[in-house]
């Protein structure tokens, strides 16, 4: 079975680890992928080995798959400067619309309502409400939007 972080560990800082989920602070919004998909409860993110760092992080060992990635690479999102899709006139674009289909259907993660949300009330708030919805209520582990168990103690999440 694949070891993953608790909450308390989102931040990879040995302070945060040792503090309570409710502890954690708010302020990881760089966690947040232009797309609208929070990295921090993507199983890659939340691995204990090797894990990936998110798609915001500007480091030579990014997987290849954030380093070709259309979205985070898109011309119009540099162009704006922008941290997120939602502040695009062509959203949602073609390639938005199909990782939406795809994450909807496949994790029940809806990366529109998920831009709209972070557009309305901010990447902070968005992120919290996000980690709080995916953190098993019975452990307090993280649990990956791909796996949809509980990797700590297999209680499988209610959405």
């Amino acid at each position: 079975m694949q070891e993953y972080h608790t909450l308390a560990s989102i931040n990879h800082h040995p302070k945060i680890q040792k503090m309570r989920a409710e502890e954690v602070p708010v302020n990881n919004s760089y966690l947040l992928a232009p797309c609208g998909i929070n990295c921090g409860i993507c199983k890659a993110y939340l691995r204990k080995n090797k894990p990936c760092l998110g798609c915001n992080i500007d480091s030579p060992h990014k997987s290849k798959s954030i380093t070709i990635c259309s979205i985070k690479n898109c011309p119009s999102l540099k162009a704006k400067n922008s941290n997120f899709c939602s502040s695009c006139e062509t959203l949602p674009c073609k390639r938005l619309k199909q990782l939406h289909q795809r994450y909807s259907a496949k994790y029940h993660v809806n990366i529109l309502e998920n831009l709209k949300e972070i557009n309305n009330h901010g990447a902070e708030y968005f992120f919290a409400s996000d980690i709080q919805k995916w953190t098993c209520p019975h452990c307090q582990h993280l649990i990956s939007m791909h796996i949809g168990v509980c990797a700590n103690c297999g209680t499988p999440i209610q959405l």
